[in-house]
């Protein structure tokens, strides 16, 4: 009886490692399979191979898109304080179309909100700052976040970033 059982324990566990590196393979080959070699390494090896540099195959290049960064992302202040965002746009793959910039945000649990139209730019897309004044708190809110959210419109496509302002007084 004692071998009997011996033996199911340790089916059981053969069977449990077999099931694991099922989970195993499943993860990494179906589920994350491998990334492909960059269009730059696949270039480098044609170069190699011709020995010569690689040449343009005149394939369409990125699609025109563009990024937004805007700084500092989490900032604390007291009431009364500015805070200065700084809003960047980054054009990529050849993008020139005018971006309009606009911020909405809301505290107290949402009870406050406001949304303000930021301005337009044109390329080539000088950074744009604007000066938040942290709001007075109503009695008895010690402190709050505000959190808000800057977006970015332009050329059919909206870019957003999300912000944190900590305000106490």
């Amino acid at each position: 009886m004692r071998d009997a059982r011996r033996w199911e324990v340790w089916v059981a566990a053969l069977l449990g490692l077999v099931l694991l590196a099922a989970v195993l393979f499943i993860h990494t080959t179906v589920m994350h399979p491998a990334a492909p070699a960059p269009a730059q390494k696949a270039g480098e090896e044609r170069a190699a191979v011709k020995g010569g540099a690689a040449e343009d195959s005149g394939g369409p290049g990125p699609d025109p898109s563009f990024s937004l960064a805007v700084a500092p992302a989490h900032a604390t202040a007291r009431s009364g304080e500015t805070v200065r965002y700084r809003m960047a746009v980054a054009p990529e793959g050849g993008f020139d179309a005018p971006v309009s910039l606009s911020l909405s945000a809301s505290a107290l649990y949402g009870t406050v909100t406001e949304t303000r139209e930021l301005g337009v730019i044109d390329p080539p897309y000088d950074p744009v700052t604007f000066d938040f004044v942290a709001p007075d708190l109503p009695f008895p809110t010690s402190s709050t976040t505000i959190e808000a959210t800057v977006t970015a419109a332009g050329g059919g496509m909206t870019m957003t970033q999300k912000l944190t302002l900590r305000v106490t007084r």
